[in-house]
């Protein structure tokens, strides 16, 4: 048996190969509970309620042979021109986005969730010295599609 580590992480944009460049991925799901006690009871008592999942994934801006990048993949999710050059209100919605979260085990195998996501914020950083990238922040929307872990 061996551990995982980031260098095992890997991450995939709308069914698309692995990304070329990803610096991070994190996921992280919430229980709400529901009070159920009555009046007469001596303790509280709950029951589960709603759970939601929201993460965040950093890609450094690397493009291919052909000017392709998976950062620009992810920037163009949130980041819409407008529809009109009249109308500064008005641009395209940003749809949803299929995410495949994963890390290979200590065989090789992928270990991952899909998961249907709403991406909640996006940031690019350009700084002296580093490399550009793009972080994003998403909810997922309803339960994982798959979770092979």
């Amino acid at each position: 048996m061996a551990y995982s580590s980031g260098k095992d992480g890997e991450l995939f944009i709308d069914n698309n190969p692995a990304s070329a460049r990803v610096k991070s991925w994190s996921l992280s799901a919430s229980q709400e509970t529901i009070d159920t006690t009555f009046l007469g009871d001596t303790d509280r008592t709950f029951k589960e309620g709603v759970r939601s999942l929201t993460g965040q994934c950093e890609i450094a801006y690397y493009s291919d042979g052909n000017g392709e990048s998976d950062a620009k993949t992810l920037i163009n999710k949130i980041f819409k021109p407008r529809t009109s050059s009249t109308e500064g209100g008005v641009a395209a919605e940003q749809g949803e986005t299929t995410l495949k979260l994963g890390f290979k085990n200590y065989v090789g195998t992928l270990q991952y969730w899909t998961l249907k996501v709403l991406f909640t914020s996006m940031s690019v950083t350009c700084s002296q010295g580093e490399i550009f990238t793009a972080s994003g922040s998403f909810t997922v929307n309803g339960a994982p599609t798959e979770v092979s872990v």
